[in-house]
C-alpha cells in the first residue's frame, strides 16, 4: 500500500510545478470542518512585496492575533500559484458578526472554515453536495476539531471513514482529488498534551486510525494525514 501510494505525486505539488512551468494555476480547495480562519479580523496583508512579514501592520491581539492566511502562505511560495475555497463562507468577526477588516478584502472572500461544524453535523447538513458532486475541486481537507472530541471512537471513526469516501468521490472535475485528514491542535477540551493525554487519543490516534482503514480498502486513494497535535506538543512547526 505504502508503495502504491509513493508512485502518485501529491496533486498540490505538481500544481506547484506546473505554475512554475506553465503559468498560472488555480488550485480550488474544499474544506469539511473546521479552521481558524473563519473567525478572524484583519487590516492588512501579512507579507510585504518581498515575501517578509509585515511588521508594520495592525494585525495585533486586538484584531484576533496574527494569523497568517493559507492562501497568502502558497502565494508566497510560489507567486504562480492562487486558491480558492470551494463551498465555503466568507470571512467574519468573532461570534460571526460581520466582518470589519479590510484584509483580504473589505467585501471578505471565501475562507477555509464553516466554523462549529463536527463529522456528524456534515453527514447530515452537507453531504448531499458531495453525493450529486456539487462542486469542482482539487483538493479537500477534512479539518476535525473540538466539536468532535467528546464523541464515542467508534461511532467518531465510522463517521470520519464516511466522510472520507465522500470527499474522494465528491469532486465534479477530478475522479481522485487528494484529501488531507488533519489532526487537530490543543483545544480547549484538551487536559494534557502529552502522547497519554485523553487529547491525544481524540486528536491523533483515533483519526489516523480511520485514514488507515479508508486506505486499507481503498489503497490508490489521494487520502493523507496531517498530525497538528504533535508537532505543536513537541513546539515544532504545525
Amino acid at each position: 500500500m505504502k508503495m502504491m501510494r509513493a508512485i502518485f505525486l501529491p496533486l498540490i505539488m505538481i500544481m506547484t510545478l506546473s505554475a512554475s512551468t506553465r503559468g498560472s494555476v488555480l488550485l480550488r480547495v474544499y474544506v469539511a470542518g473546521e479552521s481558524i480562519e473563519r473567525r478572524n479580523s484583519m487590516t492588512e496583508a501579512p507579507f510585504t512585496a518581498t515575501g517578509t512579514l509585515n511588521d508594520a501592520s495592525n494585525n495585533d491581539d486586538g484584531q484576533y492575533g496574527w494569523m497568517i492566511p493559507l492562501s497568502d502562505r502558497l502565494t508566497l511560495r510560489n507567486s504562480l500559484l492562487s486558491m480558492q475555497f470551494i463551498g465555503t463562507d466568507p470571512w467574519t468577526d468573532a461570534e460571526d458578526n460581520p466582518y470589519s477588516g479590510t484584509y483580504p478584502t473589505t467585501t471578505p472572500e471565501n475562507t477555509s472554515a464553516i466554523s462549529g461544524s463536527s463529522v456528524d453535523w456534515w453527514l447530515s447538513v452537507r453531504s448531499a453536495e458531495l453525493t450529486s458532486r456539487s462542486y469542482a475541486y482539487d483538493v479537500a481537507f477534512a479539518a476535525r476539531g473540538g466539536n468532535d472530541f467528546d464523541v464515542d471512537d467508534d461511532y467518531y471513526k465510522t463517521n470520519l471513514i464516511t466522510l472520507i469516501g465522500l470527499l474522494v468521490n465528491g469532486s465534479s472535475s477530478q475522479t481522485n482529488p487528494i484529501v488531507y485528514v488533519t489532526g487537530h491542535m490543543p483545544d480547549t477540551q484538551a487536559t494534557g498534551v502529552g502522547t497519554s493525554s485523553p487529547a491525544y487519543h481524540r486528536y491523533v490516534e483515533r483519526t489516523q486510525d480511520a485514514v488507515n482503514e479508508y486506505l486499507v480498502e481503498h489503497p490508490t486513494a489521494h487520502v493523507h494525514f496531517i498530525d497538528m497535535y504533535s508537532p505543536f506538543m513537541t513546539n515544532q512547526p504545525t
